[in-house]
């Protein structure tokens, strides 16, 4: 993290959560970074002077995150769903219930129009998706799914990414595979296994050209997204890999 472009990146220290922190994200412009953790709070942080200038309660375990690209709203997974918060002033914006005892992921669209959310019903995972608007704006009433995804079989869903145009969902499984689903019609356009154990997350870099996974097996690979074609991968020594993140500035 570095206050100017040309100065060196430096290490931060910053504290704000009392149990295992499970994301961590900066908004579009890089100004404010979030957090999440077990400990049931959201952290929001000034990036420059490195101290915390908001705290946003879930009131239980949060695992994942995000926040709009006008930094307005910041979304955040509960136990009953997810929570949406007024960054401004730190009041709720909306809630919305969805089933399951584990809600893994919260992702919003290029655009902000839709959002998904990767949940886990007993054994059954599954994604639903929502238009943003709509869950703001619904009030008491339970807002509109804009499309459900169930895996066929045994098939078990741990994470998943906006494809180009946000027509597809890239997602991965808890077997290694990788699948691109067509948000319109639910069908699965293409199936294929790229690690050996379950992938942890899925990350796409900002112009679609590089597709990364992390995963239990230790070895992160970078793909070209289309064709799956592996380009380069990293290996921890059978070490999992959590987490990947794609600079922005990796073009300049």
């Amino acid at each position: 993290m570095a206050t100017k472009r040309n100065t060196p990146m430096q290490p931060y220290y910053i504290p704000g959560h009392q149990r295992p922190v499970r994301k961590v994200l900066h908004n579009y412009d890089g100004d404010l970074l979030f957090s999440c953790s077990d400990d049931g709070k959201v952290a929001m942080y000034d990036t420059y002077q490195c101290i915390r200038t908001g705290q946003f309660d879930v009131q239980s375990a949060c695992t994942s995150i995000d926040v709009t690209k006008d930094s307005k709203h910041v979304l955040a997974t509960s136990v009953d769903g997810v929570i949406i918060f007024n960054v401004k002033n730190g009041s709720q914006a909306a809630s919305l219930n969805i089933p399951g005892n584990r809600k893994i992921q919260v992702g919003l669209s290029y655009g902000d129009k839709m959002f998904f959310v990767v949940y886990m019903d007993r054994k059954t995972t599954g994604i639903r998706i929502y238009d943003f608007a709509n869950v703001l704006n619904c009030g008491d009433n339970t807002p509109k799914i804009v499309k459900e995804i169930i895996p066929n079989g045994v098939t078990e869903y741990t994470c998943a990414v906006w494809g180009p145009l946000n027509k597809t969902l890239y997602v991965g499984t808890k077997t290694g595979k990788i699948q691109i689903i067509d948000v319109g019609s639910g069908t699965i356009l293409k199936d294929t296994q790229i690690n050996t154990a379950e992938i942890y997350q899925l990350t796409m870099s900002h112009d679609h050209t590089m597709l990364f996974t992390g995963s239990r097996d230790g070895i992160t690979k970078l793909l070209h997204p289309e064709t799956f074609e592996e380009i380069r991968a990293y290996n921890f020594g059978g070490r999992p890999c959590r987490t990947v993140a794609v600079s922005p500035l990796h073009d300049s």
